[in-house]
């Protein structure tokens, strides 16, 4: 199957079979995010058994691979080709039996920038229809750090489709279950605190951050002894899915050599996708240029790549430009070194340094700090219903009732799942109603006001 760069599509869910997020194989960060890629392409074209091709770019861009050296892709494919995988090792479809196999059946990098795999006809079928399978966007997998986040999310997600609801409190997971999931070897992080913190708790946290699903967990002891985890999830109603990162174009495209090609996003303005161009110009990396023209008014922005321009034309020197601008448009900073550069003696604008960089270290993504601000919304909502007497917090509950907040699937859980005591209908009773009820403070309305209020603080811990 040859690549025709012209109507090439570019995948933005995979449906990945239970029977392969349920596997047993110490496979890398890497080797697991190529093995979406490819599973994406080949459920996009509906292809049969036999060699397909697959733009290098395009896969480098799926699995957030920037780097120029070829051979741990090739080292990732080969590993693809030759290590053998346990499928479905919990069992939970039953229409695909417990086997072995490899996934890739053959894989080649060729001239043109193309790769040509061949997908294990073992699995071929059930790969290109599954019955049960975890639906996700593609590029979420570019968002985590860390392979065992992927991992665990990727167990979530097929959870939540298998049972097509939007949240859920999980059976127990043991921890040996677990162990095997996340790829962890017997001498690993032997004590579970270790294993806590070292994997758990980082994952779930970036899973909360970076995706559209949030989770919390509960631990289950037998004889004082942690022997299993209870995962309660929920689908982000308002989630924006992740945008393509820039795809450098060279052998296999029509472009000319070294250009890039900056793909557009639907759900921006025309305002937005023109900062979001001039900061990726100017050397913002893709994820976190989009991260701030969804969290900053365009004209703000691009009044700081102009102060930015000015400062470079005037003479100064930055080791990272993108590193800069995009710390300028978030500490809001830039236009007093813009003033002592006016007019002032040499190093004059230096005197606001150590708060610059006091700023810098603390200063956090938009994502975390959304992730932060509705905690702090919740948790406020919370201490206010609690100050309440008994008679007003029944009837913020009934008026909750009546605006259909148990309704569907959620009736089930309140009835079966403890009623206001469940810990899903609590989150889903302060996030969706209290928050819009009990709260009044500037920080608590407002993403902005309340990121204001943390560069306030910011700055006074600078001092």
């Amino acid at each position: 199957m040859k690549v025709d760069a012209a109507s090439e599509l570019l995948p933005t869910e995979v449906l990945k079979p239970t029977a392969t997020v349920h596997i047993a194989n110490d496979f890398s960060f890497v080797e697991r995010k190529m093995i979406n890629a490819i599973m994406a392409d080949f459920q996009l074209h509906d292809l049969q058994a036999g060699e397909h091709d697959l733009s290098l770019p395009q896969l480098c861009s799926q699995i957030n691979y920037s780097s120029r050296n070829r051979e741990p892709l090739k080292e990732a494919l080969e590993t693809l080709v030759t290590t053998a995988v346990k499928w479905n090792i919990f069992e939970r479809d039953k229409v695909v039996e417990w086997g072995v196999c490899t996934f890739l059946a053959s894989a080649k990098i060729i001239r043109g920038g193309i790769v040509r795999y061949r997908v294990n006809e073992q699995i071929a079928s059930w790969i290109r229809n599954p019955m049960l399978f975890a639906k996700f966007y593609l590029l979420i997998q570019t968002r985590f750090s860390k392979k065992h986040s992927l991992i665990l999310y990727e167990f979530f997600v097929d959870e939540l489709s298998r049972r097509r609801t939007l949240e859920a409190q999980l059976a127990p997971v043991s921890i040996k279950e677990l162990r095997v999931l996340l790829g962890i070897g017997k001498d690993q992080y032997e004590e579970f605190k270790i294993f806590n913190r070292a994997v758990l708790k980082p994952a779930i946290e970036e899973i909360n951050v970076s995706t559209d699903i949030e989770v919390d967990q509960a631990l289950q002891r037998k004889s004082r002894r942690v022997s299993a985890v209870v995962f309660s999830l929920k689908r982000k109603l308002a989630y924006q899915p992740p945008l393509p990162i820039d795809i450098p174009v060279g052998e296999g495209r029509e472009s000319g050599a070294g250009e890039r090609v900056l793909l557009r996003n639907s759900s921006l303005s025309e305002q937005q996708q023109s900062a979001l161009n001039r900061l990726v110009d100017q050397g913002v990396a893709r994820k976190r240029a989009i991260m701030l023209v969804e969290a900053y008014d365009h004209a703000y922005i691009q009044r700081k790549i102009d102060q930015v321009e000015k400062e470079l034309a005037a003479g100064k020197r930055l080791h990272n430009l993108g590193g800069y601008l995009a710390s300028a448009i978030v500490d809001d900073y830039q236009q007093e070194v813009i003033q002592a550069g006016k007019g002032s003696k040499p190093g004059a604008g230096k005197q606001n340094k150590p708060g610059r960089e006091a700023s810098k270290v603390q200063a956090r993504s938009y994502e975390r700090l959304q992730h932060e601000w509705e905690k702090l919304r919740r948790e406020r909502a919370k201490a206010a219903f609690s100050a309440l007497s008994e008679q007003e917090q029944e009837a913020y509950r009934q008026n909750y009732i009546q605006a259909g907040g148990l309704s569907g699937a959620r009736e089930a859980l309140f009835t079966e799942g403890g009623g206001w005591n469940n810990p899903i209908i609590l989150h889903n009773f302060a996030e969706e109603y209290l928050v819009k009820h009990l709260l009044s403070k500037p920080e608590e309305l407002s993403l902005e006001a309340y990121a204001k209020a943390q560069r306030h603080e910011m700055a006074d811990a600078g001092q």
